[in-house]
């Protein structure tokens, strides 16, 4: 008796069940098969199940296993990534990505086939037929499906990170000697272009070679292995891959089968693979943790004030790329005066709350509207309660370019916001928002709307040492300070004192960083947003309320694990 995989049935040898491990598979054409805690419930496994229990046990984190495939297929064909061309071998022409057929003679061109979603139509062929890179599409498609619907899939969970990817494929392929004469590219190109389909270029990537192939041994099937085993990153030949993508040599668990003949049956070949496909998983994911620069130590943050050209297609996506790399679970995007960070026309605000339904519950928005755009409070109260039913959950950046900050332009604006409940962050400088020294403006304005919420930043941080900063935050609970790096400057002038502020006043701040998409691609370096906080010592309530607790109650979010 082996006794291997003890973890997958308890003392009483029923089959154990993970809470924080879901397994969730789709199949085309068949939709949902599995939505389930972990455990075994039929008479057969896959490799799922050793990957599954391996990363559960390697992450604090929950886990999702999302399956998404059939079997029967190649890459060549069925699973041909976007961006694939078309080429030329001996007298035929082959597809690329969504031609039809699979070849055909040089000098013709087939009839273009008519691509729906879920089916396609060949035009004077068949009526319902394949294309190249249709499994790739419905398979992707089918766990886009799944995470779209979190909660229906993994009870409870709110947001989501692609952490990595598994594939083991390849005998469909062998059969074939084009396919697999052009595998390794096929096979670089859908490493790629998973990563972009699923705005998750730092996944990790773990394959499995085909455990009928033996290093060594020619033929189709050997073309295959040396494509699986040139993008693995430690032995390969893609530096790209360096640190991100790792191939498993099957062929040792085989046990003499091979994937045609699924391995015999034999459960053991199925969770022996699995296991090493999850090991090379959590040692990728753990090798990342170890490479990335610890920059923001704690995590977890939930950040007031980023700016982003979030009208344009997919440009929350480099939002949510660089969230990733600072350990930011949340984040708020301040419009601005250029052209793709505020809508100029209804074409670019059904693509601005497109791109915020993608990331519902990560990345928030705060709406605009310049003070010489309304004439009334009933006026701007019309846009924002529409900005509010889309998704606003603040107002600002508020710029009142040339206007003092009690100006009856701007009155209207805090009158307006403290009427619909939006809480405004204001920019104030020389020349927006003007006031004196002690602030007497904004002082008037708390006072006269004490339920419109402010939230200061930029040169209000200047009267930190005459003491104004502390005395208005102390004086009206209307008046909060986002911690950007205006405020971080101000703070560091003022030595031990001011982090004794920060503690005064740790129910009154806001972390901020300003970022915006002239600093998301930048490498990340020690910033002083990110490194300040934590070198002042600060008691750990403290950091959990200005890192997120207090922006999340003030609002309305739902506080996220870190990732």
């Amino acid at each position: 008796m082996k006794k291997k995989y003890s973890y997958l049935v308890d003392d009483t040898d029923a089959w154990t069940e993970r809470k924080d491990v879901r397994f969730v598979r789709m199949m085309q054409g068949k939709g949902l098969m599995n939505n389930e805690w972990m455990g075994i419930k039929t008479g057969t496994i896959g490799p799922e199940f050793g990957i599954g229990h391996v990363v559960g046990n390697a992450v604090d984190a929950p886990v999702m296993i999302l399956k998404s495939c059939i079997g029967n297929r190649a890459l060549g064909w069925h699973l041909l990534p976007p961006g694939s061309a078309r080429f030329e071998e001996g007298e035929k022409v082959y597809a690329g990505y969504r031609d039809a057929p699979d070849s055909w003679p040089k000098g013709t061109e087939p009839t273009p086939p008519v691509v729906k979603e879920g089916t396609v139509t060949l035009k004077g062929d068949q009526l319902a037929g394949w294309y190249a890179g249709k499994e790739y599409d419905d398979d992707t498609a089918d766990a886009k499906t799944v995470l779209a619907d979190l909660d229906k899939h993994y009870p409870g969970a709110k947001s989501y990170e692609i952490a990595g990817f598994f594939f083991w494929q390849g005998e469909k392929d062998a059969g074939n000697a084009v396919w697999a004469a052009h595998y390794e590219k096929n096979l670089v190109q859908f490493i790629k272009q998973l990563r972009k389909d699923f705005h998750a270029p730092n996944a990790k990537f773990v394959l499995a070679t085909m455990g009928e192939s033996v290093k060594g041994v020619g033929g189709n099937g050997g073309k295959v292995l040396e494509a699986h085993l040139a993008v693995d990153g430690n032995s390969g030949k893609y530096p790209e891959f360096k640190g991100n993508v790792a191939t498993v040599y099957s062929h040792p668990m085989a046990q003499g089968g091979s994937g045609n003949g699924h391995y015999g049956g034999k459960a053991e070949v199925y969770m022996d693979v699995g296991e090493a496909m999850g090991q090379a998983m959590a040692e990728l994911l753990k090798a990342a943790q170890i490479d990335t620069p610890q920059i923001h130590p704690v995590g977890g943050y939930i950040d007031t004030h980023v700016h982003a050209f979030d009208c344009r297609k997919d440009g929350l996506d480099v939002v949510d790329a660089w969230m990733k790399r600072v350990n930011v679970t949340q984040c708020v995007v301040h419009p601005l005066d250029h052209k793709g960070s505020r809508p100029s026309n209804d074409a670019e605000r059904q693509e601005m709350l497109a791109n915020y339904r993608k990331y519902k519950g990560r990345i928030h928005r705060f709406c605009i509207i310049y003070p010489d755009e309304v004439e009334t409070v009933e006026e701007a109260m019309r846009i924002l309660e529409r900005e509010k039913q889309d998704g606003a959950i603040g107002f600002g950046e508020h710029y009142g370019v040339g206007l003092m900050f009690d100006d009856p332009k701007n009155l209207l604006i805090y009158d307006a916001c403290s009427r619909v409940g939006l809480p405004v962050m204001f920019h104030i400088d020389q020349k927006r928002n003007m006031d004196e020294q002690g602030l007497p403006r904004l002082e008037k304005v708390l006072n006269a709307y004490p339920k419109c919420i402010l939230i200061a930043h930029s040169y209000w941080w200047r009267q930190l040492g005459n003491g104004t900063c502390e005395r208005l935050l102390q004086k009206y609970p209307n008046l909060y300070a986002d911690l950007s790096p205006a405020a971080v400057t101000a703070l560091s002038k003022q030595g031990d004192q001011g982090r004794e502020f920060i503690i005064r006043n740790a129910d009154k701040l806001l972390f901020g960083t300003d970022a915006g998409w002239w600093s998301f691609n930048k490498t990340p370096a020690p910033e002083k947003e990110w490194t300040y906080f934590e070198d002042l010592n600060l008691p750990a309530e403290v950091k959990n309320k200005i890192y997120r607790q207090n922006a999340a109650k003030l609002l309305k979010l739902e506080l996220q694990s870190p990732r």
